[in-house]
């Protein structure tokens, strides 16, 4: 990791990850005693393909984005393949808790961003002393398996118009909020289309007003036109 620790924060605390709510507040008190609070800024690298496991990760501030790197004789980062995009509230690395194998890809801010990290000896201690903690890191590395089952069934059998709106409708359902600004290629990448097609279908969706492009924000204005559009052939 190329991230340093740095003194801990009251801000951040395991407490504020949804998928931890209703835990025992003791275990809480535990997993934020533990944690290293690490500082990147934007364009570091949290973890590389090839890296050892280090155990769990917790956003507190900023966004990360998890890819598959290019080819070593790559001409530029072109052609890596977004995979993943974590946020404040979102929490990742649980499949290195549980088995010895390497990260398969990597892990960069894409903004200044704020990480609680976790160690593996440090969980599976934990994890022995509190069951539900187990099930509730279980149930959020499920969420995030079927929702990379949904990007492959996209990018396999559906357009780009399909694609775009299916996603920026899974992503209105956290805050209204669809993407960050400066993300545009990384989006595409996710959904497996150039930043051009990607652009000419935002711009569809914004004259025929399913969505409002405001300066660092995509906000959906019209759920149900996102829907039609999401499973439309046209």
């Amino acid at each position: 990791m190329n991230a340093p620790g740095i003194p801990h924060s009251s801000r951040a605390s395991f407490a504020a990850m949804p998928c931890l709510d209703g835990l025992d507040a003791d275990v809480i008190r535990e997993l934020d005693a533990a944690a290293a609070l690490l500082s990147l800024r934007k364009g570091d690298m949290l973890f590389r393909r090839g890296d050892a496991g280090h155990g769990l990760y917790a956003v507190t501030e900023g966004l990360l984005r998890v890819s598959l790197p290019p080819p070593p004789d790559a001409r530029d980062r072109l052609t890596e393949r977004a995979i993943e995009m974590f946020g404040p509230g979102s929490m990742f690395g649980e499949e290195c808790l549980f088995d010895d194998a390497s990260q398969l890809a990597e892990c960069q801010a894409q903004t200044r961003s704020i990480v609680l990290h976790v160690s593996r000896p440090v969980m599976h201690a934990l994890l022995g002393r509190a069951p539900l903690l187990a099930a509730r890191l279980m149930g959020n590395l499920s969420v995030r398996m079927r929702g990379l089952m949904r990007d492959i069934e996209s990018v396999s059998l559906q357009n780009a118009v399909q694609r775009v709106a299916g996603f920026l409708l899974e992503q209105v359902r956290a805050d209204g909020i669809t993407w960050l600004a400066g993300t545009q290629r990384v989006m595409a990448s996710k959904l497996g289309m150039t930043p051009e097609t990607l652009s000419r279908v935002m711009n569809r969706f914004a004259t025929d007003r399913l969505i409002v492009l405001e300066r660092g924000k995509v906000r959906v204005q019209d759920v149900d036109g996102l829907r039609r559009q999401a499973v439309s052939r046209g």
